[in-house]
């Protein structure tokens, strides 16, 4: 049986792009070699492809400098139905490079790459991929838009207010308007970013100046919302029609929240427990809210979905769904699933062959 052509995409423009080399890195040491025919194209921060015969990916053991290795060969990505989809674009090597490879396993977290962009592009060249449809895949990127389509759907979350650029900003900056709707202690958040880059927990007017211009940086719309005191948890999910969940998992740091430093730099700050300590009709309901998510925001094929059981309430409040969740062997997501017996390698089969189902019903719909 002939091996099937899984090109792994890596890198990106946003902000996000060195925790995709780690998830990357990952992915490519865990696909299985005598099932797959294994290609890697990263994409440089300025948006330029590359195809690597070689090692792609540089200082993996090292979130600080880890990079995309300078040897790759550039290339163009042809749409044409009967084209090779990646075209090496200098010398010999265009013939050897030419790939249309049978599904794309796009491993890139954030902007133009979790957020329906690059989805799009492989539904134009009409290609299988791995994961949430350009749908699903912009409504969750958007933490605002997310709200609301949960609360349509009558799934809680934490109160919030939201602000977009040369429209309603100064909102953004005013301490006596936020407190009285959200009160005083608050979480200041770029829309459209994961890997808790560019957020801000606020507890004194004072701080609400940096927060929101950091987080206008990276965003041109924000997110301000209600601190939720209580756990926090997290479930793996998989599937197209109906998801199969996790058991929760709960995150436990040292620090004032779960951040950047805390995800991926040092090695201390977090404590992850799963399945979490939780009596069993908890942990039914939180895999059944979660569950209701990832039908309501129209996602397929995988994601990681975060919430709070407060403690005030004993109320379970969604945080995020995480379309391309962090991908290293020791992610959250991962762990989920090793909690239930699911392999690193086991797992990407499963999500390898969601991605083909989800490519088959589509072209059936189409015809």
């Amino acid at each position: 049986m002939s091996k099937l052509k899984v090109c792994v995409v890596c890198g990106g423009k946003s902000a996000e792009h060195e925790v995709s080399l780690l998830s990357a890195n990952s992915v490519l040491q865990n696909l299985d070699p005598e099932r797959y025919d294994i290609h890697t194209v990263g994409i440089s921060r300025s948006g330029q492809w590359y195809i690597y015969e070689q090692q792609a990916i540089l200082h993996a053991d090292d979130p600080k400098q880890v990079c995309l290795n300078p040897e790759g060969i550039p290339i163009t990505v042809d749409l044409r139905p009967e084209s090779s989809f990646l075209v090496a674009v200098k010398g010999d090597a265009k013939k050897r490079n030419a790939v249309r490879p049978d599904i794309l396993f796009p491993v890139l977290h954030g902007p133009f790459g979790e957020d329906g962009t690059i989805q799009g592009l492989f539904e134009m060249a009409n290609m299988a991929y791995v994961g949430t449809g350009v749908a699903g895949s912009a409504m969750a990127m958007d933490k605002v838009v997310t709200k609301q389509l949960l609360a349509i759907n009558d799934l809680p979350t934490a109160d919030f207010l939201y602000c977009v650029a040369g429209k309603n900003d100064q909102q953004a900056y005013n301490w006596d308007l936020l407190t009285s709707k959200l009160g005083s202690d608050l979480f200041v958040k770029p829309a459209n970013l994961g890997s808790s880059v560019g957020i801000s927990h606020v507890q004194r007017q004072d701080d609400l100046k940096s927060a929101i211009d950091l987080a206008f940086s990276y965003d041109n719309k924000i997110l301000i919302e209600k601190a939720v005191r209580g756990r926090e948890f997290v479930c793996g999910l998989i599937g197209n029609l109906k998801p199969e969940v996790t058991r929760p998992g709960e995150i436990i740091t040292t620090h004032d929240f779960f951040d950047y430093n805390a995800k991926y730099i040092e090695d201390k700050a977090l404590e992850f427990v799963v399945p979490a300590a939780l009596a069993e009709a908890i942990q039914t309901e939180i895999q059944d809210v979660f569950a209701r998510a990832y039908e309501a925001l129209n996602l397929t094929g995988l994601a990681r979905i975060d919430g709070f059981l407060e403690a005030e309430t004993n109320r379970i409040l969604i945080n995020e769904a995480n379309t391309m969740p962090g991908f290293t062997a020791t992610s959250l997501f991962a762990k989920t699933w090793q909690a239930q017996g699911v392999s690193y390698s086991q797992l990407l089969d499963r999500i390898i062959k969601l991605g083909f189902e989800q490519h088959q019903r589509a072209q059936r719909l189409r015809c």
